[in-house]
């Protein structure tokens, strides 16, 4: 809904904080280790994959632990981004998030839906879920099995990049099968031919 992305980002903009997010090549049991010291200030936001996950929080922890990390020859890069979603700089616009995401008439879906948060099918969308949404990290590897396992064979990337595609190829190298994959948009391409190209 449009309503819910115009007030998420206006509400992200307000943050009195700014935050980072870094991607941390190690699997989840190790990043929370990692994180275990810096509770409060950073969380895991997105698991992309086995090996492949993203921490957020404020510039000073990430840094910290991305120091620490690569004293132990775990690799980790910063991602460039505006804010440090999913993490605990996002809890004071939690409460107005929820309260205008109450105000949204909600139906159930007439398509499935695969939730990236839970990795779960057609759960029940409303406020609440919006608010945990802005907070937990994203199953974007749970997720993508899920398709997978249910059959499903051809992927489309729905954006100005082919970010989630380029993660969901690294997850799959080793796969029997894998599904198409193609990108509705690229940066510096004709947004027409682009389209045409994918059809």
């Amino acid at each position: 809904c449009l309503k819910l992305v115009a007030a998420r980002g206006r509400l992200m903009e307000q943050l009195p904080q700014k935050g980072v997010m870094a991607a941390v090549f190690a699997d989840e049991p190790t990043v929370k280790r990692a994180i275990a010291a810096h509770a409060g200030q950073v969380a895991i936001a997105v698991i992309n994959g086995p090996t492949n996950i993203v921490i957020s929080g404020t510039a000073a922890a990430v840094e910290a632990i991305q120091n620490d990390l690569a004293q132990r020859e775990i690799k980790s890069r910063p991602l460039d981004v505006a804010q440090a979603s999913h993490s605990p700089i996002v809890d004071p616009m939690l409460d107005e998030f929820e309260r205008i995401a109450a105000t949204i008439t909600y139906h159930e879906p007439r398509i499935a839906y695969l939730s990236g948060m839970s990795a779960q099918w057609s759960p029940q969308i409303n406020a609440h879920y919006w608010r945990q949404h802005q907070r937990q990290a994203v199953r974007f590897g749970d997720a993508l099995q899920a398709l997978l396992a249910q059959g499903y064979t051809y992927l489309v990337e729905i954006g100005r990049t082919n970010t989630l595609l380029a993660i969901a190829q690294r997850n799959l190298e080793n796969a029997d099968v894998l599904p198409e994959m193609a990108s509705s948009l690229r940066k510096n391409q004709d947004d027409w031919g682009q389209l045409l190209q994918t059809l």
